[in-house]
C-alpha cells in the first residue's frame, strides 16, 4: 500500500484460475505477483501471468500443495513443495481480476 493504495503484490490460488474446466485431474498451487494493478475508489483490478522462458515456452511455476502465505515467489515455492507435473496446454496465459 503507498498512500492509500494497493501498488504492489502477490495471489496465492490454484490453476484452476488460468482454466476453463477442469477434467478429472489434481490442480497445482501457485503465488504470482500481481501486474498492471489499478485502485480505484471502488474497484481493484489486476491481472496474473504465466511465466514463459526467453524462447516463449511456458514455465511451471506450479506445485502440488498450497502455498503458504509467507513464500512470495514460485521460485521459493519449489524449494518447499514437489512440482506439479500435470500440465494443460489450454491453461490461459493471463487473467484478469476485478475486485
Amino acid at each position: 500500500m503507498k498512500n492509500g493504495k494497493l501498488t504492489g503484490g502477490f495471489f496465492w490460488a490454484t490453476t484452476d484460475e488460468f482454466d476453463e474446466r477442469r477434467e478429472g485431474y489434481t490442480c497445482g498451487y501457485f503465488v504470482l505477483p500481481m501486474t498492471e494493478i489499478i485502485h480505484e475508489d471502488d474497484s481493484i483490478t489486476f491481472k496474473l501471468r504465466l511465466l514463459k522462458t526467453k524462447d516463449g515456452d511456458i514455465l511451471n511455476n506450479f506445485v502440488k500443495a498450497p502455498v503458504d502465505y509467507h513464500i512470495r515467489s514460485w521460485q521459493e515455492a519449489l524449494t518447499y513443495y514437489q512440482i506439479w507435473t500435470y500440465f494443460n496446454s489450454s491453461l490461459k496465459e493471463e487473467i484478469h481480476f476485478v475486485i
